[in-house]
């Protein structure tokens, strides 16, 4: 038999029998709230109790007796949030990290990770032994996990941009299905990332097709988000279609200026596989940024280096296999991440040496080398016209100047203000502009989406919750608000300010939807017998507070979390 994984904070071997509602004692009473169960029903107010875990009675209870009763009188009572698209797998494998935080406090109690085609385990491992990890250590979320495709893809082919043959698509199927086994939910995809690029939809339909035998789900970063989204919601509906798997466009957008207003198409379209009887989903985080836009650089500072000086940047080929790989993970830490020694040691010496690049151009900014050689291009002016060319290419991409806004600088009159009118105060091009603030340390913020999108696609019925984010350390380094507040985001901004979203569709997109799309039959609702995974949230405090300027703060008006009935949120602590 089939055993799928739901790893949770606290294990318990209790079986809940479904109390007789003649039972007069609960673990935990909350008394009075407007309770909404997760099904788009109307608020109504009742009581809800809790025993062992799970929910033992909902409904006029004023003669329970109860170890803890809490007062929601003015406050509603939902189900926790479940998040579609999570990143906390990395935080949830540090110790120091893995209470969450910042997800509890905007009332995430479920998240699903392994996403975009990537294991929530290193490469090389498996999931059975990430499960050991998380359960010896704790985890501040109940946790859903994915098998990646594009993980599974360097297993069986390495970083081969080939097509996969018939034996090594078979071998791919495979591998899903042992993943599966171990306790896997369903299948994710990176299609705009390597090695997902490098797959044919066929290769991805058999690679599914393994799903299906565990009513699991496939949830994809689509091919392209942009000027061919439309395409890529094809491409999903008919893996949707040869397999029978429920398919999800997750964080779906429709990116670029130029795409603005192709939110309607792709409704229409995805809505109308939906009456053609073809599982077909989304989710949404309501930000009009990704992550690669929070801090995001307009100078490509590849090109201010000669490829020969790149490369000598890297010790010499005939350097020690052990001492290589040491300098390797110091130079690049975050390949211990994702892949193993083990499966490293395998991979051939220019895919090493490629893997380190990666890490050492991420750190380029950082280096006042870099900064010294633009400086330098910019005193010449031969090159300095091809630079401004580069940076004026990058500026007009997602649709020009205005898209870029300042969100720090040393100087504070300059914050907040766009990179175009920047250029207007400085009297310069917006390129010349760009490359003068980048040398005096100006971080930027790209948005490249429309609010008026992420309206029309949070209104749809099939669109669940989601951050994209994952478990920061707090504090440290330009993050995206989504990780401390798209949950609250949602009820603050499109329920209660801009009042284009009614409560109760909100909370089912956070709650019920999303355990309809996973399969979860035991969470997502409150109903008699559910495990107590509940929030209790104050209308009037309730949003968030992180910012791209100022992006580590929690979310306030969350007042109580409970996850599987334990309490991990407490009066707003």
């Amino acid at each position: 038999m089939k055993i799928r994984l739901i790893l949770a904070l606290f294990i318990t071997c209790i079986v809940f029998p479904g109390a007789p509602r003649s039972e007069q004692f609960a673990d935990v009473l909350i008394r009075g709230g407007r309770v909404l169960d997760g099904t788009r029903s109307a608020v109504f107010q009742r009581d809800v109790a809790i025993k062992d875990g799970r929910i033992l009675a909902v409904g006029d209870l004023k003669e329970m007796q109860a170890n803890k009763i809490i007062d929601a009188l003015g406050y509603y009572v939902t189900p926790g949030f479940i998040d579609m698209h999570s990143h906390a797998c990395r935080g949830l494998s540090n110790p120091h990290l893995a209470s969450a935080i910042n997800n509890v406090t905007q009332g995430i109690t479920t998240v699903v990770v392994g996403q975009d085609g990537r294991h929530a385990w290193p490469v090389g491992s498996s999931l059975a032994q990430q499960v050991k990890l998380w359960r010896s250590q704790g985890v501040g979320n109940n946790v859903i996990p994915l098998v990646g495709h594009g993980s599974t893809r360097l297993e069986v082919m390495g970083w081969d941009q080939g097509r996969a043959s018939p034996e090594q698509a078979a071998a791919i199927a495979n591998r899903v299905k042992e993943d599966l086994k171990q306790g896997a939910w369903g299948i994710s995809t990176g299609l705009s990332y390597i090695p997902g690029r490098y797959a044919s939809t066929e290769e991805v339909i058999e690679a599914t097709r393994p799903v299906r035998e565990i009513d699991g789900f496939y949830i994809s970063h689509l091919r392209d988000q942009g000027d061919h989204l439309l395409e890529a919601i094809e491409e999903m509906l008919r893996i949707s279609e040869e397999t029978g798997v429920r398919v999800v466009a997750t964080h779906i957008k429709s990116a670029g200026r130029r795409n603005w207003g192709g939110s309607r198409a792709a409704v229409k379209r995805i809505s109308k596989a939906r009456r053609q009887g073809i599982p077909a989903y989304a989710d949404l985080y309501p930000y009009e940024t990704s992550s690669d836009g929070v801090d995001v650089s307009l100078v490509n500072w590849m090109s201010l280096f000669a490829q020969q000086e790149i490369q000598s940047w890297l010790p010499p080929v005939e350097i020690p296999t052990s001492d290589f790989l040491s300098w390797v993970y110091r130079v690049n830490p975050t390949i211990g991440q994702f892949f193993t020694i083990g499966f490293v040691k395998q991979q051939p010496e220019r895919t090493i040496r490629s893997m380190v690049l990666d890490g050492l151009l991420d750190r380029l900014r950082s280096e006042e080398v870099v900064r010294q050689r633009l400086r330098e291009v910019w005193a010449d002016p031969q090159r300095r016209h091809f630079l401004l060319r580069s940076v004026q290419q990058r500026i007009d991409w997602p649709g020009g100047a205005e898209l870029f806004r300042i969100e720090k600088h040393p100087d504070e009159s300059l914050v907040g203000l766009t990179l175009a009118e920047a250029a207007l105060i400085r009297d310069v091009s917006p390129a010349q502009a760009a490359v003068q603030l980048t040398l005096e340390g100006a971080v930027f913020t790209q948005f490249h989406m429309s609010e008026e999108d992420i309206i029309t696609f949070i209104q749809q019925p099939y669109v669940a919750g989601c951050t994209d984010g994952w478990v920061p350390e707090y504090g440290i380094g330009m993050t995206h608000p989504r990780s401390y507040g798209a949950f609250t985001r949602r009820l603050r901004r499109y329920v209660y300010e801009l009042n284009v979203i009614d409560l109760p569709l909100a909370i089912h997109t956070a709650t019920g939807l999303p355990a309809e799309i996973i399969g979860l039959k035991d969470r997502g609702y409150i109903k008699v017998g559910q495990w107590a995974d509940l929030i209790v949230f104050d209308p009037r405090r309730v949003r968030d507070r992180a910012t791209f300027r100022n992006p580590h703060q929690y979310s306030e008006g969350i007042e109580w979390v409970f996850i599987n009935g334990e309490v991990v949120v407490e009066n707003g602590k």
